[in-house]
């Protein structure tokens, strides 16, 4: 690979990675056309680095593609929320005792060092922050199982945070809720210290 394009590709991944943030950050809302030619000017690059942006965040779940029509934020109504937990479920179930099959200390030491972050988060009232090193939490816990099943759980659990996007643009997470979802994960926590995959997938 020459020069040029390893510098190509590095400048399309920070575009893409500031697209990622503006979309997180309700910039960009769902079903929100983004127009090449638009975001190359805003953000003064080519246009070819916004479309190999785009293609990044395409592959990621974070928008869509339609033929002729372009490229739009990914729009989840109830019926794709509901799909998306129950692919979780499944996939993470595996990963879990795929990750629980050695035992790893570094592992579970780093999954408590994202609650622990997560809990400081919350109580410093940053919802998304504290979101972010739970859904951070779930990745870790796929990059512990298989490479293929990692990559799967990236891009559902990418999905994930942009229904958590949405849901905090339109009615913000309340801080009780918010520390019931830690507490969850703290369960979790649990089992994965003792081994207990099963006990796990329940929590």
């Amino acid at each position: 690979m020459n020069h040029s394009t390893t510098t190509g590709m590095t400048r399309a991944e920070a575009i893409a990675a500031r697209l990622r943030e503006t979309i997180l950050s309700g910039g960009f809302v769902s079903g929100e056309r983004l127009v090449e030619i638009k975001l190359a000017q805003a953000l003064t690059v080519s246009q070819n680095t916004v479309r190999d942006a785009l293609r990044i965040l395409e592959q990621e779940g974070w928008v869509v593609k339609n033929p002729r029509r372009g490229v739009y934020v990914r729009t989840l109504n109830t019926a794709d929320a509901t799909e998306l937990c129950a692919l979780i479920a499944s996939v993470e179930t595996l990963a879990l005792t795929w990750a629980l099959e050695q035992p790893d200390k570094a592992l579970r030491a780093e999954l408590r060092g994202l609650l622990t972050a997560a809990s400081k988060a919350a109580s410093a009232g940053q919802p998304q922050e504290a979101f972010k090193r739970l859904i951070g939490f779930h990745m870790r816990i796929g990059i512990a199982s298989k490479p293929l099943t990692a990559e799967v759980l990236e891009t559902l659990y990418n999905q994930i945070r942009l229904l958590e996007a949405l849901r905090q643009a339109r009615a913000p997470r309340a801080a009780h809720e918010l520390q019931r979802l830690i507490d969850s994960h703290e369960a979790i926590m649990e089992a994965i210290d003792v081994g207990d995959a099963d006990a796990a997938c329940q929590c």
